[in-house]
């Protein structure tokens, strides 16, 4: 069995049919699936289940009320019950994980750097440029001095490819990381202690690191390999800009010159265009919305950034209408179709009572 591929999804479903007594069903196999399919993780789910209906033994318990309390992410909480009834395991599953990421933050680095640009984004794999460029863009903006330990990109990935904390898979001739779920609650958890003081600094960085990721692909072109793999992390960082922006977060942020207006304008705009491409025109609208924001706080910026940000609007309403028209268009070819198939088949039904 491979620790990064995790147990066969069958496997995964019968270990935990065995441990929780529960039949294997469809829940099981998406808890499995959530669950990267690791077997201590999996443990710990399963031994949690088994408890809480024994505890409940008259009430329907199942797979997905932890699904649910995943999705609350409450699964720190679950995975003590293990440690709790196996001497085999001292620490609950999610404190050996913390005891590790606290470890590896640290001593490096670089693991730092990568740990916050990965939890900024969404759960899917990120492109391992975009982490190095995290990397290199946060060293460029701290006052420490750093002497030139994050001047290699491909000393900053071989660092980063070292770490047992994170899985490392290739796609069409390029290095994508992910982290499991339980080692991702683990360091939002972690970092969230933090998280007031740095958000704008965090945010700020991935911004410049997605962007410089753009800028190397040198096209326009965005249907070009490896930009329909960016758009879910675009998406997860437009809201996280978006909650910036509220409750006088822009103002703050335009005081304390973290965010360039006329930069992040253009970044903005470039980012919405890509999840036009894509049709992600929910993230798109966002990324143009909070171009305007930006273009409505400074007179003198070039009309030029307002026109492109009401166009990507424009745009992706558009593509909104035009989506929705052809939904219409085909409900009503669909009930078009069903009128013809009612009217043969009384026909052809009218046909058979005829008598002879």
């Amino acid at each position: 069995m491979s620790v990064s591929k995790g147990m066969a999804p069958s496997d995964a479903t019968s270990l935990l049919a065995t441990i929780s007594g529960i039949a294997d069903d469809e829940t099981a196999k998406k808890v499995a699936h959530a669950l990267d399919y690791q077997p201590l993780a999996l443990a710990s789910a399963a031994t949690f289940v088994k408890l809480l209906c024994d505890n409940k033994p008259s009430s329907n318990v199942g797979w997905r009320d932890f699904l649910e309390k995943l999705d609350e992410g409450q699964l720190q909480n679950t995975g003590s019950f293990l440690s709790n009834t196996n001497v085999s395991y001292p620490y609950s599953m999610t404190t050996a994980i913390a005891l590790a990421v606290e470890k590896s933050m640290s001593s490096d680095r670089v693991l730092k750097h990568a740990f916050n640009v990965i939890s900024l984004c969404a759960p899917q794999p990120l492109n391992l440029n975009i982490v190095t460029n995290y990397v290199q863009k946060a060293a460029e903006n701290s006052d420490m001095n750093t002497e030139g330990e994050f001047k290699d990109k491909d000393v900053i990935g071989l660092r980063i490819r070292k770490s047992s904390l994170l899985l490392l898979e290739e796609d069409n001739g390029e290095m994508y990381v992910r982290i499991h779920q339980v080692v991702r609650d683990v360091i939002h958890r972690l970092l969230k202690q933090h998280w007031e003081t740095r958000r704008f600094e965090v945010v700020h960085v991935s911004i410049l690191s997605l962007n410089q990721f753009i800028i190397d692909r040198k096209t326009d072109d965005y249907t070009a390999n490896g930009f329909r793999l960016l758009v879910p992390h675009l998406r997860f960082l437009s809201k996280q800009v978006e909650a910036c922006f509220k409750e006088n977060g822009l103002f703050e942020a335009i005081k304390n010159k973290i965010f360039n207006l006329k930069h992040y304008s253009s970044y903005f705009i470039a980012f919405g265009e890509i999840c036009c491409v894509y049709f992600d025109l929910e993230a798109a609208k966002r990324f143009a919305s909070l171009a305007l924001k930006l273009v409505s706080h400074d007179s003198m910026l070039d009309l030029l950034y307002a026109a492109s940000a009401d166009s990507l609007m424009g745009q992706a309403f558009s593509i909104h209408l035009k989506h929705q028209k052809a939904q219409k268009l085909s409900f009503s070819k669909l009930e078009t179709l069903d009128s013809f198939f009612k009217e043969t088949v009384e026909n052809v039904m009218g046909t058979f009572e005829k008598p002879c």
